[in-house]
Formats: C-alpha cells, sequence, structure tokens
C-alpha cells in the first residue's frame, strides 16, 4: 500500500526501488512498480540472484523475452557468481540453463571456498573453470570432499593447499597426493599438523624427509598429542626443555611418563613441577617427582596452597627434603598466600603441622574479607596487627572489621583514611 501511494503521488521512480525490492526478494513490490514502468538496472537480476531470490529471477527473466532488444536490461556475470559463492544450486542452475551471460572463475573458486559441493559438482559438470583459488581455498576452510572432487577432475593448485591440508589435517592420503607431485610442505604447514596432533600427516610427511623445527615437538607435547610426541622422538626429531614443561603444566602424563622413561638423558626444567602443581595436575607431579633428580622450585609449593590444592602442597613438602632448592620449604609465604585466597583447609593444615606463619597472613585474609580464616587465626593465637583491621577498612569489609572490634582489636588512622579513598561510605560511617 505504501508503494502504491508513492507510485500515485510521484511523477518519477527511482531506478533503485525496484533494484532493492528484487535484492529483498519482494516480488509483488517488484511485479507492481514493473508493470508501472519503473526502470531498473542490471543490479535487479543480480542482486535477486545473490541473495537466492529464485522467483524474482524467473519474473524478471520472463519480462526480457517479451522485450525489445534495445530495452533488454537482463544481468551481469556477477549474477551467477554471487548466487554459486552463496550456494543458490536453483538460481544457478537457472541462470545456466535459460540466460546467456554465463559466469566467471570466481563463481567455481568461491563456490568450493564456501563449502558448496552440489553447485561446485554441477559448474564442473557443465565445464565452467576455476583458478587455483579453488582446491587452494577449499583445503583452507577444512572442505575435505570439495579437495578430493576437485584434485580427481585434475583441477590446479598451489602449494597453499599442501599446507592447509598438512595444517588442517585432511586425510592422510591427500597430503600425499599433494606430496606425489613434487610439492614439499612449509615448515609452518609441518609444525601445525603437528601442533594439532594429525599423526597420519605427520608421518606422511616424514617419509618425505619433512624437517620438523623444536616448535613442532613442544607443541604437540603442551597439547599432549602422545602419539605425535613418540614418532617424533622415535626419529630423533628435535626436543627441548620446553616440551616437557609445557606436557606437565597441562597434565599429559602420558607425555611426560613417555619421554621420561625413553630419555632420561634429556634436562627438565624445574618449572616442570611448579606449573604442573599450579594447574591441579596432581598425577603429573607425582609421577614427575618419583622419576626425575631435578626437584622444583618454591613457588610450586606457595601456588599449590594458595589455590587450595592442598594434596598437591602436602606430596611436595613431604618431598622437599630431596630436592635440590633446599629453601623449598613452607614459609610465611606459603601461610599467606592460602590465608588471601581464603583456603582455610590449607591454613589449618599449615598451622596443625607448625609450619611459619607470620603478621601477613592475618593481614591478607582480613584485606580479602576472609572472616572464617581471620578467625581460626585469633583461635589459634596467631600475632594480630593494626594493619589487618587497616587494610579491611581499606577494602570495604565492613563486616571483619566489626568482628576485630567485638573481640577488642584496634586500628589505626589509617582505617578511616583508606576507607575514604576508595569511597566505602559504609565503613567510614561505622568508624
Amino acid at each position: 500500500e505504501v508503494v502504491r501511494f508513492y507510485e500515485d503521488n510521484r511523477e518519477d521512480c527511482p531506478m533503485w526501488a525496484v533494484n532493492w525490492a528484487a535484492c529483498q526478494g519482494n516480488l509483488k513490490v517488484v511485479e507492481f512498480l514493473c508493470d508501472k514502468s519503473a526502470p531498473y538496472s542490471t543490479d535487479a537480476m543480480d542482486l535477486a540472484a545473490e541473495q537466492g531470490k529464485l522467483e524474482v529471477v524467473q519474473y524478471l527473466h520472463g519480462r526480457e523475452k517479451h522485450r525489445r532488444d534495445e530495452d533488454k536490461v537482463g544481468c551481469t556475470t556477477d549474477a551467477m557468481d554471487e548466487a554459486a559463492a552463496n550456494g543458490h544450486y536453483k538460481v544457478v542452475k537457472f541462470l545456466q540453463e535459460e540466460r546467456t551471460e554465463g559466469c566467471t572463475s570466481r563463481a567455481l573458486d568461491r563456490a568450493a571456498a564456501n563449502g558448496h559441493y552440489d553447485v561446485v559438482d554441477y559448474l564442473v559438470q557443465v565445464g565452467k573453470p576455476c583458478t587455483t583459488d579453488a582446491v587452494d581455498d577449499a583445503a583452507a576452510e577444512g572442505h575435505l570432499r570439495i579437495v578430493e572432487y576437485l584434485l580427481h577432475r585434475e583441477k590446479p593448485y598451489t602449494q597453499a593447499a599442501l599446507d592447509w591440508s598438512a595444517a588442517i589435517g585432511h586425510r592422510a592420503g591427500i597430503v600425499q597426493d599433494f606430496l606425489s607431485q613434487g610439492l614439499r610442505c612449509t615448515q609452518y604447514a609441518i609444525d601445525k599438523a603437528a601442533a594439532h596432533g594429525h599423526e597420519e600427516v605427520v608421518r606422511a610427511l616424514h617419509r618425505k624427509n619433512a624437517s620438523f623445527s623444536p616448535e613442532a615437538m613442544d607443541k604437540a607435547a603442551t597439547r599432549g598429542h602422545v602419539g605425535v610426541v613418540k614418532f617424533l622422538l622415535r626419529h630423533k626429531q628435535p626436543c627441548t626443555e620446553k616440551a616437557i614443561d609445557e606436557a606437565a603444566a597441562n597434565g599429559c602424563v602420558e607425555v611426560v611418563r613417555w619421554r621420561i622413561n625413553h630419555i632420561r638423558r634429556k634436562p627438565c626444567s624445574f618449572q616442570a613441577v611448579s606449573r604442573a602443581a599450579s594447574n591441579e595436575h596432581s598425577a603429573t607431579v607425582r609421577f614427575r617427582m618419583k622419576n626425575r633428580s631435578e626437584g622444583f622450585t618454591r613457588d610450586a609449593l606457595d601456588v599449590a596452597a594458595a589455590k587450595g590444592y592442598l594434596d598437591i602442597a602436602k606430596f611436595l613438602y613431604n618431598h622437599s627434603s630431596n630436592n635440590h632448592d633446599v629453601g623449598c620449604i613452607c614459609t610465611n609465604k606459603t601461610m599467606a598466600n592460602a590465608a588471601q585466597t581464603g583456603k582455610l583447609h590449607v591454613v589449618k593444615w599449615l598451622v596443625e603441622n607448625n609450619k611459619p606463619c607470620g603478621r601477613s597472613a592475618m593481614v591478607k585474609a582480613a584485606e580479602n574479607g576472609h572472616i572464617e580464616v581471620v578467625q581460626y587465626l585469633v583461635e589459634q593465637g596467631k600475632e594480630y596487627t593494626t594493619d589487618a583491621m587497616d587494610y579491611a577498612a581499606g577494602n570495604g569489609m565492613l563486616g571483619t572489621i566489626q568482628w576485630f572490634h567485638k573481640m577488642g582489636m584496634s586500628c589505626t588512622t589509617k582505617a578511616l583514611d583508606k576507607a575514604a579513598e576508595c569511597n566505602h561510605l559504609n565503613v567510614i560511617e561505622w568508624l
């Protein structure tokens, strides 16, 4: 009705009106405007085809049959190119069978890149051309079926197709087909295949004397690809200290176990246990400590305590006497870390086993509002300092400072200063 109103009350109709209606698939509006002899351009059919609006394409095509040659508008090769790119099979088929504009190599290239197998198959069957982009881009996007289809029909490709197939992990047979043509993978693709755990691809590349960089082993170990790591180690591929550290940090105990059992001469860093501990990979920590002599750093125990990993903390403490880092025992920092993060069960274990507890433990617990930890430390007779109440006020921990006050503990002027500085009005009013 709006279109009718404007048509009845305007002297002309802009060309874009039909074009836009066609793009949106509004067939009734297109018909109405065309019946009123509204102008339009090749954009009308091109845009309708791009959006898969078959009925509009058919209508505009039908109008062409009844117009003089000089009045025909038609479409351009963009119509089939864009329809193919967007997977509009029926539109592509109609344009091919009913019109003469045809398409460019972009139609097949983009249909392949976007994974539209039925469109690719049709365009190949009717003899449409493509460039190396068809295979290369299909490989890059992981469209394995299309890659195989185009290869079997001897479509062109470049080095990029092999690189993407290896990196993404297409079937080893496809990678082998590329390699048999004399292509060689780039270092990036080789390392990516290993990093993503594509073992069969790694084997195929190795048969062609591919050279793996240390990063290949590091990434495979990091992600727990045991099969790839074993294969690379058996074939004397480069391995770094980082590989075992990353495997340990990510809890890949199978990788750690295999590497330790087979190449004990390779050193591991202190960070292996520390990072495994920080991520709660108990099995990795236990295996690593029982089978290697490098030990661990002090922060392993501190971090385990801070994160509440009591089993790991106990294990590390029990093995600290055999550690090369003689300072790797529970310290004030261990207690403070557990208190700061509110890990009461760890704090209790440390206190019950007479581990060091400095003033910072209560301060850290108080300023972070861990009242249950504060109460426990006070009950155990741990030293109180006014910093605890001052810093609790600065962080707005009203309940904590009220409890301290109830227990007869004091603060300094810092409490009010810090509360004011951080805009904790409720604490300011109470103080």
